[in-house]
């Protein structure tokens, strides 16, 4: 009997691990397309969440991804308040984003970034208290927090969509960017900012 036991508890704490699936791991071109949003974004007036102008000079991104896939399920990017109405994301880029990007957040701790980003564990909502103003206090030349999914690429790996929740901001905020590499240099073709 107490084999028994033993055999259902196994069988139903092992049940539960067929619902997580690990994400990609991170790999230096996810670390090359992140740069180059990232760069890209840096000077741009409405990228400056918290409004300290001139004085802002990084952006904060988080050392994990937020893990899961739904924000790159087709029927969610083809929404024009997700991705702007006159874009579209290609079917292979939107099913690549979705196989890298499982339930258990990838790492993004061994990148390198160029000064004017900052790589850190960012805390999570739960995590930051009741300070409304904790990354201001945090990251005082802060211009705004990332927290990226793994980008999605296209087949021959010549373009990329990123997703990123970003902060701060009273209701919250997405980043939708689609990125091309031209001559092995990435650049951003355009991107869309919805806040909630």
């Amino acid at each position: 009997m107490a084999s028994g036991a033993v055999l259902l508890f196994v069988l139903s704490t092992c049940s539960c691990s067929k619902y997580s699936s690990p994400s990609a791991v991170a790999d230096q071109r996810d670390q090359q397309v992140l740069q180059a949003l990232l760069l890209h974004l840096l000077p741009k007036p409405d990228f400056d969440l918290t409004r300290v102008g001139a004085n802002s000079t990084t952006i904060v991104l988080d050392s994990r991804t937020p893990g899961g896939n739904r924000l790159f399920q087709p029927d969610v990017l083809r929404r024009p308040h997700d991705i702007g109405s006159d874009h579209v994301i290609p079917k292979d880029i939107q099913r690549d984003a979705a196989r890298r990007n499982g339930d258990v957040p990838a790492s993004l701790s061994d990148f390198k970034f160029e000064p004017g980003i900052t790589l850190t564990a960012l805390p999570r909502s739960s995590g930051r208290g009741t300070d409304p103003l904790w990354f201001q206090h945090a990251y005082p030349n802060g211009r705004a927090w990332v927290h990226a999914w793994l980008p999605g690429y296209s087949i021959d790996s010549n373009r990329a969509l990123v997703r990123a929740w970003i902060g701060p901001s009273a209701q919250g905020a997405l980043i939708t960017a689609f990125l091309a590499r031209t001559e092995g240099k990435w650049s951003v073709e355009w991107y869309y900012f919805e806040r909630f």
